[in-house]
């Protein structure tokens, strides 16, 4: 069953041969139950589009196997079916395959793929450990609650410190307090002189992970001027400005 699935995985994950998947396109219209398995993971897939990639993998990796116990004693009372599946298999890799690997990401998407690789966690210096630091380590520890509270009181201290004010802004969006966020992001796009300021550009990414009405209109226009006046972030923005 593992290999049937990685073999599967890898059709779809662009990683067979030219001739791998020829072999493998030839067996989906010859081998009935192997059509039925692409057409279970098609369908397992697009229930859970929305889902990072990998967690779409997880998933489908435990529906299958569910499945593979639950229907092993049907499969010799319905194998009159097995010729209506297959074709039903490769109608479903033609639609389906634009659905779930060519159609672009939606906004939500691609703001929750920025989130979980780029600010999936903070570096931290050689240095002596400092305030700052140990907001990151509890950043990247998960403890988002104890970072925030530290980056409350360090903001009493530092009122228009540029650092502090981002990292309280990534906080605020990991912990989904969206408004907050924004408050953060906006008031760092103000900060005049600073390096990399990211101010805009990670207001329209909150926008884009909050996804209320407006909230895409007004993201798409953030990003814009992000690329229009070469702000911080306009590779990234233009790159999703594409995909819109």
């Amino acid at each position: 069953m593992t290999t049937q699935l990685n073999y599967i995985d890898d059709y779809f994950s662009g990683i067979l041969s030219k001739e791998e998947k020829q072999l493998f396109e030839e067996r989906i219209k010859s081998d009935p139950a192997f059509a039925d398995d692409v057409a279970f993971y098609l369908s397992s897939m697009a229930v859970s589009r929305e889902d990072a990639d990998q967690e779409k993998k997880e998933r489908f990796r435990e529906l299958y196997s569910i499945r593979d116990e639950e229907t092993t004693a049907r499969v010799v009372k319905f194998r009159w079916l097995r010729p209506a599946m297959a074709a039903a298999a490769v109608l479903l890799v033609v639609l389906l395959t634009w659905t779930l690997f060519l159609k672009p990401p939606s906004v939500t998407q691609m703001a929750d793929r920025y989130i979980n690789t780029e600010l999936k966690s903070f570096g931290s210096t050689m240095g002596p450990v400092n305030n700052m630091e140990e907001v990151k380590g509890l950043y990247n520890n998960g403890k988002y609650a104890e970072a925030m509270a530290k980056l409350t009181d360090m903001l009493k201290e530092k009122q228009g410190d540029a650092e502090t004010i981002k990292l309280a802004g990534i906080v605020s969006l990991r912990m989904e307090n969206y408004d907050q966020a924004l408050s953060y992001f906006e008031w760092l796009a103000e900060q005049k002189g600073y390096y990399d300021n990211l101010g805009e550009f990670y207001q329209a990414l909150t926008l884009m992970k909050r996804n209320l009405p407006g909230d895409k209109q007004k993201a798409k226009l953030l990003l814009q001027d992000v690329v229009e006046k070469n702000l911080s972030g306009k590779e990234e923005a233009q790159k999703w400005l594409n995909q819109w």
